[in-house]
Parts: C-alpha cells; sequence; structure tokens
C-alpha cells in the first residue's frame, strides 16, 4: 500500500505534455538498504541520462541544505544527478 502511494506521489512530479515534448521518464520506487546506491543501480538498469532528486535534510548544515542521499548521489553517481530543492524549504 505504502509503495503504491509513494508510485502515485512520482507519477505527479512529471510536467504535463513531457512525453510529446520528447521527454522520457521513468519513475520506480526502489527499496534498498542504502537509498542513493539504490538509486544508482536502478539509473544503471535503466540506462538514464540523468538522475532528478529532490532536496531536503535535518543533519548538519550541508545535509540540512541537500540532504543525505542527495550527497551520496553526487559521489556515487558516473550521471549528471539534478538536485531540486523542495517547495517546502
Amino acid at each position: 500500500k505504502q509503495r503504491k502511494a509513494c508510485q502515485q506521489k512520482l507519477d505527479k512530479c512529471v510536467p504535463a505534455g513531457a512525453e510529446k515534448k520528447g521527454i522520457r521518464t521513468i519513475r520506480e520506487v526502489v527499496e534498498h538498504d542504502d537509498p542513493a546506491t539504490g538509486i544508482v543501480e536502478a539509473a544503471e538498469r535503466f540506462g538514464a541520462d540523468a538522475i532528478c532528486i529532490g532536496t531536503h535534510g535535518n543533519t548538519g548544515l550541508v545535509s540540512t541544505v541537500l540532504g543525505s542521499t542527495s550527497m551520496a548521489l553526487l559521489h556515487l553517481s558516473r550521471k549528471p544527478v539534478y538536485l531540486i530543492r523542495s517547495q517546502e524549504e
């Protein structure tokens, strides 16, 4: 049930008309002990051109700005990582 709710939330993040503009998005809820590693592995599996992730966090000054998963992605990924600041910040 939680997985389905997460998937629906992800689906809402894709702008209307993205496919018509040639923007293909793949959204998948990934379960992994380490979120950043799970995301990088999924991106490799899909042959993604880039990774896009929202930022937020609550540990330390830098992590507060970027979030620990975002920071880890920047170090782990060979693909471009686009950081999108949360509207709540």
